[in-house]
């Protein structure tokens, strides 16, 4: 998946580390993120499942995706 998104985070697409994970975690670390909250139903499958920078997902919260996304890059 890492490789599949060029390294760089689903939604910011800052680039992404995925060395051992440090605590607490770098703002660029590498953490996988459910499009659709499991909260909300979504599943675990890899369908469902993106890279997302540390910060971003926890930005997040229950957002849906989309919704983060375009936020993120209004900011960029």
């Amino acid at each position: 998946m890492f490789h599949e998104q060029g390294g760089l985070c689903h939604y910011c697409s800052i680039p992404m580390t995925m060395e051992k994970r440090p605590n607490p975690p770098f703002p660029n670390y590498a953490t996988f993120e459910h499009l659709i909250p499991q909260a909300l139903g979504g599943s675990g499958r890899v369908e469902n499942l993106r890279l997302a920078c540390y910060d971003c997902n926890q930005i997040r919260g229950k957002e849906l995706a989309d919704q983060l996304k375009r936020e993120r890059a209004e900011c960029s």
